[in-house]
């Protein structure tokens, strides 16, 4: 009991000090609305995402613990996913002359898991999401704008994003925990094909069967899986589909989740050659 109104304390103090009483009133109030039983209040997918993140910005997010590492400049190496450092390196390799590998994280939420290696100048980065410019200015709003770092942002859905970004310009696509969000993960997916250059990388990690977990609500309408060292992806009432397939991509490393729901990663890397302009 004593921790529980400890964290109300917090937040309270954090919300009204960053954004004001008025802001204060909304956020307790669409805090308790998102809790009341039988879907009486109804909100938009996008004021219930925001609302997610404020909750772990004002501490009383389940994820708060680690959001604070996020927003932490000394701290967000604990969450850089060093594995991508291995296809940084074989970028390096296969183009002696590149000084920093290109690279694109897709549904990056707030604040990018790749920001302590574009901060330590290991590559550099941009940053697509639905809702980038409304996590920019949440986050500004509770003082952690330089968490940000120097990684640019997009605001566009992963099946949209090619109408703002340069075609075959990345030498890595970071995916984790959103491809199954979207809309149409095969549209996403091939979103990153076309981003991505010949012989790039498209890496795509989180938690397997996450449709399933969540009971097919809302955002959470695609179980993604490994399966025969690939990618697969299926609805609630659909089969599952090689979600490449048909694709100019080869699976060159793959990791299946220990458990149903466990964490997996699957890295492709793009066939063909650039197209050069006459």
């Amino acid at each position: 009991m004593y921790a529980t109104i400890k964290k109300l304390a917090y937040m309270t103090r954090t919300v009204r000090h960053s954004r004001g009483w008025g802001h204060f009133i909304r956020f307790l109030l669409l805090s308790m609305a998102e809790k009341a039983p039988g879907g009486v209040f109804r909100m938009s997918n996008r004021k219930k995402e925001l609302l997610y993140w404020e909750k772990q910005l004002s501490g009383m997010g389940s994820f708060s613990g680690t959001m604070a590492a996020r927003i932490d400049l000394s701290r967000q190496k604990e969450l850089f996913p060093m594995e991508i450092m291995e296809y940084v390196g074989k970028i390096k390799a296969d183009s002696p002359g590149k000084k920093k590998a290109m690279v694109l994280d897709v549904g990056s939420g707030p604040i990018s898991l790749l920001s302590w290696g574009c901060n330590q100048g290991l590559f550099d980065l941009i940053t697509v999401d639905p809702l980038a410019d409304d996590y920019n200015e949440l986050i500004r709003a509770y003082g952690h704008g330089a968490a940000l770092g120097s990684a640019k942002s997009v605001q566009a859905a992963s099946e949209e994003m090619g109408g703002f970004l340069e075609p075959e310009s990345f030498d890595i696509v970071y995916c984790n925990n959103a491809l199954d969000h979207t809309t149409s993960p095969r549209q996403g997916l091939e979103e990153m094909v076309k981003a991505v250059r010949p012989g790039g990388y498209i890496i795509i990690s989180g938690s397997a069967h996450e449709g399933s977990k969540e009971g097919w609500d809302e955002i959470h309408q695609h179980d993604l899986y490994i399966e025969n060292d690939t990618l697969w992806c299926k609805g609630r009432r659909s089969d599952g589909k090689q979600l490449a397939s048909g694709l100019p991509l080869v699976a060159v490393s793959s990791m299946a989740p220990k458990e149903f729901f466990g964490r997996m990663r699957v890295v492709f890397k793009k066939n063909g050659l650039k197209q050069c302009a006459e």
